[in-house]
């Protein structure tokens, strides 16, 4: 069951953009189990770029209707949701 539910969640239209060219995830692949980045990758793995290299704790990437990349971010103690191009 859980498998399933991941499944869903990974493939949330959301998380892909556009035309399905790229789909966004958040992971602590950096190494630092208490700090997040935000990756895209191709639907078919390749292609894997972290897009959020900094010293905030990046969260919960959403593609915006018009194709930018949302997450949220949480600098200063204060979290903000942000939006890159």
């Amino acid at each position: 069951m859980f498998l399933i539910i991941a499944a869903a969640l990974l493939l949330a239209p959301s998380l892909i953009a556009g035309a399905g060219e790229w789909i966004a995830f958040q992971s602590d692949e950096n190494g630092k189990a208490d700090k997040s980045e935000i990756y895209v990758m191709r639907p078919d793995g390749t292609e894997v770029r972290n897009v959020t290299n900094n010293p905030a704790d990046d969260m919960v990437p959403a593609w915006s209707p018009d194709g930018k990349l949302a997450f949220t971010s949480i600098r200063n103690n204060h979290s903000q949701v942000l939006l890159m191009d």
